[in-house]
């Protein structure tokens, strides 16, 4: 009877682990997508010397992002050499944006 009790708690406990990961994972999922483009425009930019161009579709749609009203995450190009990108995250915010200057993530409200 202890046995079974005990097999049941790790199972139960297993799968509530899984469940707090996979929740993690999910709430994360934007910021991971947005890591790779930054590593692509990063590589652009090293290959050509200048940031992609916004209004080349297939281009943008190389490097990773998404077309809907507006490409996903939103990308801004702020100088020849700097960039950032941001994520909306819920409905109507908080934002998540990346500076390429600092090269970090900051929460924008």
């Amino acid at each position: 009877m202890i046995r079974k009790r005990k097999k049941t708690a790790l199972i139960l406990a297993a799968v509530v682990l899984a469940g707090v990961l996979l929740l993690w994972y999910w709430q994360n999922l934007d910021r991971f997508r947005a890591d790779r483009i930054i590593r692509s425009i990063e590589n652009y930019r090293s290959q050509y010397d200048k940031l992609p161009n916004p209004n080349d579709n297939a281009l943008m749609l190389k490097l990773g992002f998404k077309l809907g009203i507006d490409w996903e995450p939103h990308y801004e190009i702020l100088s020849p050499n700097r960039y950032k990108i941001q994520l909306l995250i819920g409905f109507d915010g908080p934002y998540e944006t990346y500076d390429s200057r600092r090269g970090t993530w900051e929460d924008e409200f």
